[in-house]
């Protein structure tokens, strides 16, 4: 297992986790990396507070639960309840029985009055 800590609020150079490198943010990189070593590592997370951070990481892993339930609960912490929405429901679709996904959007759906 690999956690990647990517945080957007660096005080030396902020948002570095988007930087572009070749192309893409340079959190892609890292990710595509750390999937790369393949069986070696199990699993990869990416630990960050940012949203933009999340969704990009989420490029090299769009079937990934882990990944897709940061992005929607670093959305949701951020008040984005549309994109948690979104983000939760993709999470539902790989993992029809995620229930910590059905819960949140349960909530979520509850709060904003949305079916």
């Amino acid at each position: 297992m690999v956690i990647i800590p990517a945080r957007a609020g660096s005080t030396r150079l902020p948002l570095k986790p988007l930087s572009p490198l070749a192309g893409r943010p340079l959190i892609a990189h890292v990710v595509a990396r750390a999937l790369a070593a393949g069986d070696a590592l199990r699993a990869v997370y990416v630990a960050t507070d940012s949203a933009d951070v999340a969704a990009a990481a989420a490029q090299n892993q769009p079937d990934s639960v882990v990944i897709r339930t940061i992005l929607a609960t670093t959305l949701l912490e951020q008040g984005e309840m549309f994109g948690a929405q979104v983000e939760f429901e993709a999470v539902l679709q790989i993992d029809p029985k995620n229930a910590p996904a059905w819960i949140n959007l349960a909530s979520l759906r509850g709060s904003t009055g949305r079916s």
